[in-house]
């Protein structure tokens, strides 16, 4: 057990960064008791009283099995749970893109295991897969045919007719689609997809990832007039920064604004817009910023 009994609230399954999930749970303790330090977590984690958390969450020490495994016995943390906070530590390691992808998937499996409740696992299973985003719109197209190879025919990028069955099935195990028997077709229950829980950061992850992917093959596989691919590179103080992310997440409302004016839509589109820093700001910077 931690000093004193002491336990933490967070859970591995709610990151996907060991060094995120430490400092989370760092950050408990410190809101609840402002003297709280470092030296102390180190001895809540089993590790004796030393800095050695400082170092582990600033990335100045890599997280090894041994001492993950003090952690783990340290904290109780067992199961699924266990299981994640295992793979997560060789997610955050890994550098090669075939083993993040390969672990990611092991993430995704074990969150499902893990999740809170059921609007959270719902959210996730939709996610989990690029094409049950598009099959699930698809389905709302102006004339929608339900036969495998009607939806193969249509889309640019391939699934097999499994992918599409099992996409199918789970759309109408999460009650987003039913087949009517009248109509020989699926159609949509609900128009949109929305939910109050919030999509797990993983399920984020791997549909952003599938997607980006997606784009990549667009440049090569699709004619000009199928797609827009177009990239800026600026210098960009902090505020700017963030005005820019403001901006982009009120393009992103408006386009869907428009999307919902299209009567009897015939096609889908995906819309990838991506903004990420080239760079990174120094100590002095951050002295000097007067943002």
């Amino acid at each position: 057990m931690t000093r004193k009994g002491r336990k933490f609230t967070q859970k591995p399954s709610r990151f996907l960064d060991y060094k995120l999930y430490l400092k989370a749970m760092y950050q408990e303790r410190k809101d609840a008791d402002a003297h709280y330090s470092y030296v102390l977590f180190s001895e809540d984690l089993g590790l004796g009283p030393s800095n050695v958390s400082w170092l582990i969450i600033n990335g100045q020490r890599k997280l090894t099995r041994n001492t993950s495994e003090k952690i783990i016995e340290e904290l109780g943390i067992k199961g699924y749970e266990k299981q994640y906070f295992q793979i997560m530590i060789r997610y955050t390691h890994a550098k090669d893109s075939a083993d993040l992808d390969d672990l990611l998937r092991q993430l995704v499996d074990l969150k499902a295991r893990c999740v809170d409740n059921a609007a959270d696992g719902m959210v996730l299973k939709f996610y989990s897969q690029w094409q049950h985003a598009v099959l699930f719109e698809m389905i709302g197209l102006d004339g929608f045919d339900s036969d495998i190879k009607w939806i193969q025919d249509k889309l640019n990028f391939h699934l097999t007719a499994k992918e599409i069955e099992d996409s199918l099935a789970i759309l109408q195990e999460l009650g987003l689609i039913h087949f009517d028997a009248d109509k020989k077709n699926y159609v949509k229950t609900v128009k949109d997809f929305e939910t109050n829980a919030e999509v797990p950061p993983i399920g984020v992850v791997q549909y952003h990832k599938k997607m980006i992917d997606l784009g990549k093959s667009s440049i090569e596989n699709l004619k000009a007039e199928h797609r827009d691919i177009g990239a800026v590179t600026v210098a960009v103080s902090p505020s700017v920064q963030e005005r820019i992310k403001k901006e982009i997440q009120a393009f992103r409302s408006y386009l869907m604004f428009i999307a919902s004016q299209s009567i009897e839509p015939t096609d889908i589109m995906q819309i990838n817009i991506q903004a990420f820093s080239l760079t990174h700001p120094t100590k002095d910077d951050l002295k000097g910023s007067g943002d």
